[in-house]
């Protein structure tokens, strides 16, 4: 029986609370001055406020959208937080629950597999660069209007100028990333691969079927079968990583495929060696398992996913 402290459904529930009531004071405020800078544009403004009002509709829509997405997961958590799990068996309850293994983020597939997750979802990933690239384009610029407007023309007064310009060129860079992730996300659509059972045991052999979602010419693909450590260790203050794949088998690798929406677009087994270390998460040490998925795509963003499964050692005898 695992002895980590688990979170039980009265303490999400409190959780969640808790979350959504801290939200709400930021989406308050946000939505206040971003309301009185949208007045305060059009001439029309009831409450006297000093300040340009571009800063007003930047910070109050972000300190917005910060404070709705707090609600967000605070109810999303308070939603979820009476489902409870099946239990097939003591050892498999205990895997599941115990954070030396990772957490298995498959969910159920319509054919009767199991739909393995990526590390970071492409729309994830366009969400997270998106909200940071507001954030510091929101301050960074607003920084760099108020120095340009009282900065005295003179050589010592450009020097805060393009000091604040750095910012503004990096939060340029951050909008640009989200651009891409937002290509990424309308022009080449959602990457799946359905395994056919989860957890897998050292000696196990799987069948994996890879599908991708779309109609166009991939000029390269391959799937990789990837064991990879990950290390982690301190030098005075700083943190170092360190990863390498210890195993990386070619599963499957073609040229000139094409996607086709539903349809698979391959079809491989895999082989867990007997001998090989199951799956592991420590603070400086984790051990995890996937399969590894490149596509080169002309006039398309590339593709290039990491999808994880959990492998368990043997049940005891």
């Amino acid at each position: 029986m695992s002895d980590e402290k688990k979170t039980t459904p009265a303490g999400k529930f409190l959780g969640g609370c808790f979350l959504f009531f801290f939200g709400l004071p930021f989406a308050g405020f946000g939505g206040f001055a971003f309301y009185q800078g949208i007045l305060q544009a059009v001439g029309r403004n009831t409450v006297q406020m000093t300040g340009h009002p571009a800063v007003f509709i930047g910070v109050g829509g972000l300190f917005l959208l910060i404070g709705l997405g707090i609600a967000w997961a605070g109810l999303f958590g308070h939603r979820y937080a009476g489902l409870k799990r099946p239990r097939a068996s003591k050892f498999d309850d205990d895997w599941k629950t115990s954070k030396q293994f990772p957490k298995d983020r498959s969910k159920r597939a319509p054919r009767g597999g199991r739909l393995l997750r990526t590390q970071t979802s492409p729309l994830a990933k366009f969400v997270t660069l998106l909200l940071v690239a507001l954030f510091w384009n929101g301050i960074s610029w607003a920084v760099f209007y108020q120095t340009l407007s009282s900065m005295g023309w003179s050589w010592l007064g450009l020097i805060p100028l393009a000091f604040t310009s750095l910012f503004c060129l990096i939060g340029l860079l951050l909008a640009g990333l989200a651009v891409h992730a937002l290509f990424r996300c309308l022009m080449v659509g959602e990457t799946t691969m359905e395994i056919d059972r989860v957890p897998v045991r050292p000696g196990d052999r799987v069948r994996l079927t890879l599908r991708q979602k779309g109609d166009f010419e991939i000029t390269s693909l391959t799937v990789r079968l990837v064991c990879r450590e990950t290390v982690r260790w301190q030098v005075g203050t700083d943190t170092h990583t360190a990863t390498e794949d210890v195993l990386g088998e070619v599963l499957h690798e073609t040229k000139d495929a094409r996607a086709s929406g539903p349809a698979a677009l391959t079809t491989c087994e895999a082989s867990i060696p007997a001998d090989a270390m199951h799956s592991f998460k420590a603070s400086h040490n984790e051990i995890g398992w996937g399969v590894e998925v490149k596509m080169d795509l002309p006039g398309r963003p590339d593709i290039e996913e990491f999808f994880e499964f959990p492998v368990i050692p043997e049940m005891p005898r």
